[in-house]
């Protein structure tokens, strides 16, 4: 099974969220043509763009780059894993 890339994944969640290129692009402070270039693979979203994704979609930064959610979030959240032994 071959691995998403992030344009796809873009492209995923935001027509899972019944957003349109236009109305994603303008949620997100970018033009329609770079959305199409992030989405195709054309292009990679920095770092800020991804969490302005991120946030409109409702999803982790992780879960949008990798495909998943970082299976340890809650014992981060907790400080279980913020302990040095």
């Amino acid at each position: 099974m071959e691995k998403l890339t992030i344009g796809e994944r873009i492209m995923i969640y935001r027509t899972r969220a019944g957003l349109s290129k236009k109305a994603f692009a303008q949620m997100t402070d970018i033009s329609v043509p770079m959305l199409t270039k992030y989405e195709k693979g054309k292009s990679i979203p920095d770092a800020d763009t991804i969490c302005k994704f991120a946030a409109v979609l409702e999803v982790t930064m992780n879960k949008l780059m990798n495909g998943f959610d970082d299976p340890n979030k809650d014992k981060y959240k907790n400080g279980i894993l913020n302990k040095k032994n």
